[in-house]
């Protein structure tokens, strides 16, 4: 009996030791058996919080899932240690089963005494007296790192809800952008979630435990804000890849090599390499909906068809692993309606009267000339109804100084000394760009500083493909118009 003892007592202390490592010491993503069935546990007691409730009373629940883990962890491992110690002693003395167990929780807790059975004290009471203050300092160490990496991702979820609206919708972000003339600032969204994404990749897959940290707000989610930034990236890359920023390329590489190293640590199975061409849970009327309410027509674009399947191609690379993610809203929101479509309208907040449905209706308003959806949000079958839409003109000024740019060559003044030493910020030479549907642009007063200009102006530069040039025409002083393509 003391062998067998023995063994499950080395055993279950090399289960602890090994738990420990993966999760608080080995900077990898490593697979913990003990914790995952712990998070696995306490997923499902938490689910019995709230067997009835809407989303909102189940997001109250699992708010408590991340500290009731760091805390289980701790116990666990302290348990775990502890009845390890415990066997080890009975088998390796002459103690019986309670005072093997007293002397073993004397030693890891460090309380001070220990039985009058033996004399001395073994190995074992060292190692167990040492065992306990280090996991306890292990796990103390372990919060900053967790907080540090929580707070970075909470920081751009709540700065991306005045772009994408809460919950996150991809379409939201090109909409909101488009209709206040600010889509120049897409590029720096781009960077940021480029950034951001493989910070998640990371810090996720080496402490998994950060899955179960939920954002402040209920209809808050990274992983939602993550999908909905890709989402808009693809939306632009498909419907005019001509405009599109290189960012939009970036952001979604970044964002599904995060999605996929996450993935694999908690072994999700995913294919690598799907086929442009493989399916999608987003059907084609949800896209086509989404489209429309961007205040055009599904069918104009410079991809054929729309660009839907430019879309399918880029969404098949994370739409899969993006809903395998999100187990709770996957498997326990059936009373609050579907899994979120993350680009549809099935979102649980999404229903009607809801936060979502009164952002799309209220929050944004439809482009000038276009008919909004049906408020039942189902597509009539000849597709979206729309007005003709009047022309919008927008104007884009590459440089705003006079003939020579500024600071002038061969000028001494204060302004211009200022602006060489870099307290002034200097201009090029005036030069406004003009477009009256957002992809032929003309430019009046084609200046010398023209290639800058272009270079900094995303929205100018040609493609796609080789020899489409970037501007319809030129009018300069000099030259009443050249209708040649610049």
């Amino acid at each position: 009996m003391e062998w067998i003892s023995g063994v499950a007592g080395a055993l279950v202390l090399v289960l602890v030791l090994t738990s420990t490592l993966r999760t608080l010491v080995v900077p990898r993503g490593l697979y913990s058996v003990l914790v995952f069935r712990l998070w696995w546990l306490l997923r499902r007691l938490l689910r019995l919080a709230a067997p009835r409730g809407d989303y909102h009373a189940i997001d109250r629940a699992q708010t408590w899932l991340a500290p009731l883990m760091l805390i289980g962890m701790l116990v666990t491992w302290l348990g775990g240690a502890l009845l390890g110690f415990g066997l080890l002693l009975y088998a390796a003395s002459p103690l019986s089963w309670t005072t093997a167990f007293r002397e073993a929780g004397s030693s890891l807790f460090t309380l001070g005494f220990a039985s009058g059975a033996r004399l001395k004290l073994s190995v074992l009471d060292f190692m167990a007296a040492a065992t306990g203050p280090v996991l306890i300092a292990l796990q103390i160490a372990y919060l900053p790192t967790l907080y540090a990496a929580y707070n970075r991702r909470e920081l751009e979820v709540t700065l991306l809800q005045a772009r994408a609206g809460e919950p996150a919708w991809g379409p939201e972000i090109l909409a909101r952008q488009w209709l206040v003339d600010t889509e120049t600032a897409l590029p720096e969204l781009y960077r940021a979630w480029e950034r951001l994404a493989p910070d998640m990749g990371e810090s996720h897959s080496t402490h998994p435990v950060l899955l179960s940290f939920r954002s402040p707000r209920p209809h808050r989610s990274w992983l939602v804000g993550l999908v909905a930034v890709m989402d808009a990236a693809a939306l632009q890359l498909a419907l005019d890849p001509r405009l599109a920023p290189p960012e939009a390329a970036c952001v979604l590489r970044a964002g599904f090599t995060a999605l996929r190293d996450i993935a694999r640590v908690v072994r999700i199975p995913f294919d690598p390499d799907p086929s442009p061409g493989s399916p999608i849970r987003l059907t084609f009327e949800e896209f086509d909906e989404a489209v429309a309410m961007l205040g055009r027509p599904a069918s104009v674009g410079t991809q054929p068809e729309g660009g839907r399947p430019h879309f399918q191609g880029w969404r098949v690379s994370y739409e899969e692993v993006a809903y395998e993610l999100l187990p709770p809203l996957r498997r326990w929101c059936r009373a609050c309606g579907p899994a979120p479509r993350l680009l549809g309208r099935a979102h649980p907040a999404a229903a009607p009267g809801g936060p979502q449905a009164r952002r799309r209706t209220a929050g944004t308003a439809p482009r000038p000339g276009v008919v909004s959806p049906p408020s039942d949000g189902k597509i009539p079958a000849e597709g979206p109804v729309h007005a003709k839409e009047p022309m919008i003109v927008r104007i884009v000024l590459l440089g705003t100084a006079a003939g020579g740019g500024f600071p002038q060559w061969n000028c001494a003044c204060a302004l211009c000394a200022a602006a060489r030493k870099g307290t002034l910020p200097s201009r090029t030479q005036e030069c406004a760009a003009v477009t009256g549907n957002g992809r032929d642009w003309w430019l009046l007063n084609a200046s010398p500083d023209l290639r800058a200009q272009l270079t900094a102006t995303p929205a100018l530069w040609p493609g796609p493909g080789p020899g489409t040039p970037c501007c319809a025409g030129a009018c300069s002083p000099t030259r009443r118009r050249t209708t040649s393509p610049v």
